[in-house]
């Protein structure tokens, strides 16, 4: 068992298609914190979004872009 960013990732999508918004942030800012990664900074950035938090998802998807450009 390893507790690494993608299973950290992987925990967070399935909380936010629970509704456990909380949860899921907490992996993955987990996620990113252990390695930054494009998807993790795409689904943070779209749990802020359907939270209403434009501004904390358009950050999350720059993010995402610097790290995926295409």
């Amino acid at each position: 068992y390893h507790d690494g960013p993608r299973l950290r990732r992987e925990r967070g999508e399935v909380r936010a298609w629970a509704r456990d918004w909380a949860g899921a942030e907490a992996d993955l800012r987990a996620s990113i914190a252990m390695a930054p990664s494009a998807d993790a900074h795409l689904l943070l950035g779209d749990l802020r979004r359907w939270r209403g938090d434009w501004e904390g998802a358009r950050a999350q998807y720059a993010a995402a872009a610097l790290l995926a450009p295409t």
